[in-house]
């Protein structure tokens, strides 16, 4: 005879206890509790982690996480996708994305813009039906998650300036510009323009849109352009353009702390 006896149960503890008793064809008990207090867990459903697509991610970036279940979830069961502190624990972890289903599935999910870069963060996922926590996967291996930079463009007269990174592509609106590659750009028309930069750690961002609204028709020469001498001087100095320009050049002197105290045009 097989009895299963539940004195005190506690949610979580190995609580239940199977007691084998041998008895004779007559019910005389032979050898009671042959094998005494064995305990074992009621397990629930299960939830599994599918393997993650890249162990790199940037912050900001919308991803998805797969997942498969063993056993059956009730009606309602919301599945959340969970990212650990930076140290790779759970006690105050940050939701990616939720999806409420009672089987296997794909929860879609999106990185934080403000969450702080590091090597050592995980995944998991969780399900709960009403209050009720029911399962959760076990973590992931660990990620590694790359800084959002939502840098803000310079501009100087017409000239833009991205941060710095390893590459370059301007846009006006939401228009790609064909070979606007470079760190710098000078707009040919008025309009709204941003630069998608890839970083150091391999992160591609946008940068913050700057308005274009009227251009002037200077730009600033290059310095290869021409001599200057004495420099420093304290008197006069010469200024030789060592090319043919069209049009009004503005020349701005400044002291040496840097000050602007003449300007002329010519």
């Amino acid at each position: 005879m097989i009895r299963f006896i539940q004195p005190n149960y506690v949610e979580g503890a190995d609580s239940w206890r199977i007691n084998l008793v041998l008895m004779d064809m007559q019910g005389n008990v032979i050898m009671p509790d042959y094998y005494e207090n064995i305990h074992f867990t009621v397990v629930g459903p299960t939830i599994a982690l599918a393997p993650l697509p890249s162990r790199k991610i940037c912050a900001g970036q919308s991803t998805s996480y797969a997942y498969t279940t063993n056993g059956t979830f009730p009606e309602g069961t919301v599945l959340t996708a969970q990212i650990s502190t930076p140290n790779g624990l759970f006690e105050n972890p940050t939701d990616l994305g939720t999806l409420t289903a009672t089987t296997g599935g794909t929860i879609d999910v999106k990185f934080p813009d403000d969450i702080k870069a590091g090597p050592h963060y995980r995944i998991r996922i969780v399900a709960v039906a009403g209050d009720k926590h029911i399962s959760a996967s076990n973590p992931s291996p660990y990620i590694e998650l790359g800084e959002y930079l939502n840098y803000s463009i310079t501009k100087d007269a017409n000239l833009l300036t991205a941060p710095e990174g390893t590459s370059y592509q301007w846009y006006k609106g939401n228009q790609l510009l064909t070979d606007a590659t470079a760190r710098t750009y000078e707009p040919i028309e008025p309009g709204n323009y941003h630069c998608q930069v890839t970083g150091n750690d391999g992160c591609t961002y946008n940068t913050s849109s700057i308005d274009i609204s009227i251009l002037g028709t200077f730009k600033k020469l290059a310095p290869e352009h021409f001599t200057l001498y004495p420099n420093p001087s304290s008197d006069k100095i010469t200024l030789t353009s060592l090319k043919a320009f069209e049009g009004e050049i503005e020349v701005s002197l400044y002291n040496s702390i840097g000050e602007k105290n003449l300007w002329s045009k010519s």
